[in-house]
């Protein structure tokens, strides 16, 4: 299996489409966005995005977009469209998401952990 193209740090994070694909942040306050090919074995720089720690991934049902936080005093909740290759702004979270972010779904619902020592727990 092919390693990344560069180091992955803090703010780290993957997703699978639930197909092919595999998607990446490095994080570390690095624009760095990845698609790992997983028949291929082939790592692509995709649309960039600026992602801390607190970062997180997660994939729709479908595959079709992957949503993502931003992480370190960031309150950005995103979408990547996997086909389009963009990324949309979505409506922020409620408070800034830090150290310890996560998410994760569960059928059309996003459930997040805001992290940073805190209870916060929110849904999209």
């Amino acid at each position: 299996m092919q390693n990344t193209p560069s180091s992955i740090n803090q703010g780290g994070a993957l997703a699978w489409d639930g197909g092919n694909y595999l998607f990446a942040f490095r994080g570390n306050n690095t624009t760095t966005f990845y698609r790992y090919d997983i028949g291929a074995n082939a790592w692509a720089a995709m649309a960039p995005a600026n992602v801390n720690w607190g970062g997180a991934l997660r994939s729709d049902a479908a595959g079709t977009f992957i949503y993502a936080t931003r992480g370190n005093t960031s309150g950005d909740w995103w979408r990547y469209d996997t086909g389009a290759g963009v990324w949309q702004l979505l409506t922020a979270a409620p408070a800034l998401i830090r150290d310890g972010g996560a998410v994760t779904r569960i059928g059309g619902t996003f459930h997040v952990l805001r992290g940073d020592g805190t209870p916060d727990f929110w849904k999209f």
